[in-house]
């Protein structure tokens, strides 16, 4: 159903909503890189930032010891300057179809439930929550392998000499194509309350704004500033709401990702629950703050305004 509301949607236009969702999640997402690689080290490593393996189910144990400037300066002494720059391949082609998908489906579906009537028309939440769930599950399918493939790079700095594809041809050739797919449960763990939050928080709180502010000053000399403060504070609320949402999504799927072995993400729940409790989930929460907080704040601002720049209004407009 889904694609069949993509393939006639297109035709009206609404490929645009996919060409801005990509252009800017690629782009959001490639110039965090480096803040990425420092999260997942956080969140991935052993030795340094964590310690202890679990003698029942062989995963490892999360303790982490180092801030964000101290994380820098080891990374950079021990590994080069180049390590943090690890993963920029995957990234920006892995956004770009997440990006797409995640956008261009959500604003399908959202008029698309409105007007099946009932339930839907009453509850405006409803229908833009089911939309951002669904567009987070078709986005996760999509990035899986490549964000598979970057937290492999990034944990592993010595995993591939070759470059990203050939990393890719590598995790094939060895584990098959689950060794791509294995942290899909972790990345749906992750990817639907993100882009539900994200979206939908988006959407409100910009619409809110456009409803208080006086109309003079949407339509008179300073209405372009006044629309672009509008997206920023709604970009950033919905950044700070998005990653508390879905930090222990990501915090399962780094590892679930770094870690070889049959372990099951409920085997890496309960052993980090068992030894931090629910601070684990939570490792790496202020490089990722910064991280998602560029990412998403800057990703909407370029998102609305690629839209306007293709005949569509602004978000919440």
């Amino acid at each position: 159903m889904i694609f069949l509301l993509i393939s006639k949607s297109a035709i009206e236009g609404s490929w645009r909503y996919f060409a801005a969702g990509g252009i800017c999640a690629s782009f959001s997402h490639a110039v965090a890189t480096p803040i990425d690689v420092i999260k997942t080290r956080q969140q991935v490593d052993e030795g340094n930032f964590v310690s202890h393996t679990d003698g029942k189910t062989g995963t490892d144990s999360y303790h982490h010891s180092y801030g964000i400037a101290k994380t820098i300066r080891n990374l950079m002494k021990e590994e080069g300057t180049g390590i943090l720059l690890a993963g920029l391949g995957p990234t920006t082609i892995g956004y770009f179809f997440e990006g797409a998908l995640k956008f261009g489906i959500y604003e399908i579906l959202k008029p698309f439930l409105c007007s099946l009537g009932g339930v839907f028309a009453t509850s405006k939440l409803l229908s833009f929550v089911i939309a951002g769930g669904l567009a987070g599950i078709a986005a996760s399918i999509v990035l899986c392998p490549m964000e598979a493939l970057r937290i492999r790079l990034v944990s592993e700095p010595h995993f591939t000499e070759k470059g990203w594809v050939d990393g890719g041809v590598q995790i094939l050739r060895n584990e098959g194509v689950g060794g791509l797919a294995k942290g899909i449960n972790a990345m749906l763990f992750k990817q639907v309350p993100y882009t539900i939050v994200k979206q939908v928080s988006f959407d409100f709180c910009a619409s809110f704004l456009y409803s208080v502010v006086a109309t003079s000053v949407l339509s008179g000399p300073t209405a372009s500033k006044a629309r672009f403060g509008i997206s920023l504070a709604s970009a950033f609320l919905a950044a700070i709401l998005s990653c508390v949402a879905s930090q222990p999504g990501d915090m399962l799927l780094s590892v679930v990702n770094a870690h070889k072995g049959k372990a099951s993400v409920n085997d890496f729940i309960r052993n980090i629950f068992a030894v931090d409790g629910i601070g684990g989930f939570f490792v790496g929460i202020k490089a990722r703050m910064l991280h998602v907080g560029l990412i998403v704040t800057t990703q909407l601002i370029i998102y609305d305004w690629i839209k306007l720049l293709m005949g569509i209004g602004l978000t919440g407009s």
